[in-house]
């Protein structure tokens, strides 16, 4: 073509959404749906339990999704930001070297056993992706502990963020919390970084 002009029509690729990045948006959407609780109507279809039991009736009854919804509910923009952020962090790294299918996987794994730790253990008025964090923020500490910097990724700093955020909040100083969520997430994430590493050790030495 004259000047040095080419008529390249190619369209660039755009690669999918990653799992956690559709996450991300589920919650802002949600976060917006039920303007950050606010909306009852929408948010008691969330949670684990429409009514202050212990039972499980809602989920007996066919209503299954409440076992992992609760993580897409968030009840003030820091919240929300708090956790996005850190979902964003943690859950981009895993998801790149376990895959896709395996990190959603881990997330509903996550997110049962944190809810449900909450739902049992204190009550079942709660939300936010905090259980899925800890419990990402676990895998990703045993892995860097066992393995070093090489496969994962932290810094000192953050785990102190992380750890020090966990003990302020069983303090109750900044009101009512998921603590059990938290801790829920957080002790399966450990195992199942201290599982994932077992075998991935096992695999070198065959």
């Amino acid at each position: 073509m004259p000047f040095g002009y080419s008529w390249d029509f190619t369209l660039p690729v755009i690669k999918s959404p990653t799992p956690t990045l559709i996450l991300i948006l589920v919650c802002v959407v949600i976060a917006i749906v039920t303007r950050l609780g606010d909306n009852p109507e929408v948010t008691s279809e969330l949670m684990i339990a429409s009514q202050s039991d212990y039972r499980f009736h809602d989920i007996m009854n066919g209503e299954v999704w409440r076992l992992f919804t609760p993580i897409f509910l968030h009840f003030s923009p820091m919240h929300l930001i708090f956790n996005m952020f850190w979902l964003y962090d943690l859950g981009g790294q895993i998801e790149q070297r376990i895959g896709y299918i395996r990190f959603i996987i881990l997330v509903m794994m996550l997110a049962l056993v944190s809810n449900i730790t909450q739902y049992l253990l204190q009550n079942p008025s709660f939300g936010g992706m905090s259980g899925v964090v800890y419990g990402l923020f676990g895998y990703v500490f045993i892995r860097v502990r066992a393995e070093g910097s090489s496969a994962y990724f932290i810094t000192h700093n953050n785990v102190i963020i992380m750890f020090g955020w966990f003990i302020l909040c069983w303090t109750n100083v900044l009101g009512p919390v998921a603590n059990w969520a938290h801790t829920g997430g957080l002790v399966l994430g450990l195992a199942l970084g201290a599982v994932g590493f077992g075998v991935q050790r096992r695999r070198r030495l065959r």
